[in-house]
């Protein structure tokens, strides 16, 4: 997984990470595209009565537009967002954002949330140390711990007052 959140950020718009430390505490890499669209989505969630333009998305979360479409078509996928067309049409959260979690959006993007396979929920690698590993318990407790962390965070924990980034 290439990360975009692996140190502290001296720019308060560099990444939704921010969002993740600031708010919960923790420092997470997570991929650019998990990145993106936690922007995408913190900016929806904050505005709830007005339908967003990609390019206005873009704009305001310094997202490339392009890539920031193939997010967009994934999160509709999901059945995440709405997309209207026309001039005033936009992008919306179909989706409360009282109940989409950071966890949720996490795996959809980039898979498991353990750091190692073998502890892996969904995706379980054998190891042919697992009887006697030192670390594996270890690894197994940071994997509870960030999943339940992330999956009982709603996007509305990390998004700032209505239009206002932080």
């Amino acid at each position: 997984m290439t990360g975009t959140c692996s140190r502290p950020l001296l720019d308060k718009q560099e990444s939704a990470c921010h969002f993740i430390h600031d708010k919960l505490g923790v420092y997470m890499n997570v991929s650019r595209r998990t990145d993106y669209a936690l922007r995408a989505l913190i900016t929806l969630a904050a505005h709830p009565d007005e339908p967003l333009s990609i390019r206005t998305l873009a704009r305001e979360n310094q997202i490339p537009k392009r890539f920031l479409e193939q997010i967009m078509l994934q999160l509709k996928d999901q059945g995440w967002v709405a997309g209207t067309q026309g001039r005033l049409g936009g992008y919306r959260l179909t989706l409360s954002p009282h109940h989409l979690t950071v966890g949720m959006v996490v795996r959809f993007f980039d898979g498991m949330l353990a750091p190692i396979g073998c502890v892996s929920v969904y995706h379980p690698e054998t190891c042919p140390m697992q009887e006697t590993c030192t670390f594996r318990n270890l690894f197994l407790q940071i994997r509870n711990n960030a999943a339940a962390l992330l999956d009982q965070t709603p996007l509305t924990a990390i998004t700032p007052p209505s239009g206002k980034q932080t």
